[in-house]
């Protein structure tokens, strides 16, 4: 072989080595994740924060009957709108002549009695009534016979203890007297109960069911042939009359940003247009309450919303809550896309060595686009893109320019 062939040899390998060691360097690059970083900084925070409420009306209760009663019709349900002196619910023998058949025989019994105890006390009334007018005459002629006894023992006509006899007569005859209009006082008390208490089951008996005031049906809690039993509930009203807030739920950790009296935007998103209401938080619950999510507990405290204006809002409705954040103060933040979460806990990643290592790390305040970090200090630079790495895989760093 002569020495130009080796050349040639010789080249072309040093080609196919070097061509090797490209298509190598090339091969590692690509399969090198580029990451950009970011640095913790120390920020003021204030942002409006979002999140989900329901409207409720601030005056809620039941409705009751007072007397037992067979439900013969109920025309409403969960979610009617009504307005005051609508007919809710019909009874069995009510008409427009009053109660004829209730189909419950024994309340007839029971009215009976009630009646018959009304008019006892009615006689027992008028017996005290006589009685008080014989005790009055009775104690008016005492006490003249006390004074005359007086005079006459001024005069000494009459020995002292002939006068004190009929002095202290007339003291028993006036404390007599004051039991009897005691007696009269309870007399009429009683009386007025039972007899009131009568007229109002009769009432009962003689009327349906009739809307309060304004309002939406949001339980019914019986049905037609079921009995109205008095002191459980037929159904369940909120009052229109009454106003409405919103109940928002904040999660803890962004409870922080959030205070009494700040600014809310109210969105209700109907089926043609958004609109908008204007209110302010009113309260914050002090004691949260725990929710699962999936496998994790998240705790919530309630935050209450006075608006200036509802008309067109409805409770049980769910709206959009934006809430002016407070603003904080001189807080080591990071970007909320550089932050991983998983199974309740958040991670970053940071750069040691030229390979990517995940950071747990203790949040605070959260918004929309920042975390407040408690455990890592201002300026350490923290991956922007976390998703396109894994711990301990190596990096390639791009510059930020």
């Amino acid at each position: 072989m002569n020495m130009k062939k080796k050349i040639i040899i010789a080249v072309t390998a040093l080609l196919i080595i070097g061509g090797g060691f490209t298509v190598l360097k090339n091969k590692n690059n690509k399969d090198t994740a580029s990451v950009r970083l970011v640095k913790i900084s120390n920020e003021n925070i204030s942002e409006n924060l979002k999140f989900e409420g329901i409207v409720n009306a601030r005056k809620t209760y039941g409705l009751y009957k007072k007397v037992p009663m067979i439900i013969e019709e109920v025309n409403i349900n969960p979610g009617t709108m009504v307005k005051k002196g609508d007919e809710l619910i019909v009874f069995s023998g009510v008409g427009s002549n009053g109660f004829e058949n209730t189909g419950v025989s024994s309340i007839f019994i029971e009215l009976e009695e009630k009646k018959l105890e009304v008019e006892v006390l009615e006689k027992q009334l008028t017996e005290l009534e006589r009685k008080e007018k014989v005790v009055k005459f009775q104690l008016d002629n005492a006490n003249s016979t006390a004074e005359i006894m007086k005079e006459l023992l001024e005069q000494d006509g009459v020995s002292s203890l002939e006068a004190n006899k009929y002095i202290t007569d007339a003291a028993l005859k006036d404390l007599e007297y004051n039991n009897v209009i005691k007696d009269i006082s309870l007399a009429e008390q009683r009386l007025k109960i039972k007899s009131d208490g009568l007229d109002e089951e009769m009432k009962e008996m003689s009327r349906n069911l009739a809307a309060p005031e304004n309002g939406i049906i949001t339980e019914v809690f019986v049905e037609n042939g079921m009995m109205a039993v008095p002191g459980k509930p037929l159904l369940s009203f909120a009052s229109l009359d009454g106003g409405l807030e919103v109940k928002v739920l904040i999660p803890v950790y962004q409870s922080q940003g959030v205070a009494t009296g700040a600014g809310v935007d109210i969105i209700s998103k109907g089926s043609l247009e958004e609109k908008r209401y204007r209110g302010k938080v009113i309260s914050i619950s002090s004691v949260a309450v725990v929710m699962k999510n999936g496998n994790n507990e998240e705790r919530y405290l309630t935050a209450t919303v006075e608006l200036d204006d509802t008309k067109g809002l409805l409770p049980g409705a769910n709206v959009g809550v934006e809430i002016s954040g407070k603003a904080l103060s001189g807080i080591n933040v990071v970007d909320a896309f550089s932050v991983i979460e998983e199974n309740g806990k958040n991670y970053v990643y940071i750069i040691e060595n030229n390979r990517a290592r995940r950071v747990e790390i203790q949040t605070g305040i959260k918004t929309l686009s920042k975390y407040e970090v408690l455990n890592l200090p201002e300026g350490m630079e923290v991956v922007v893109n976390p998703f396109k790495v894994r711990d301990g895989e190596k990096v390639l760093v791009k510059s930020n320019q």
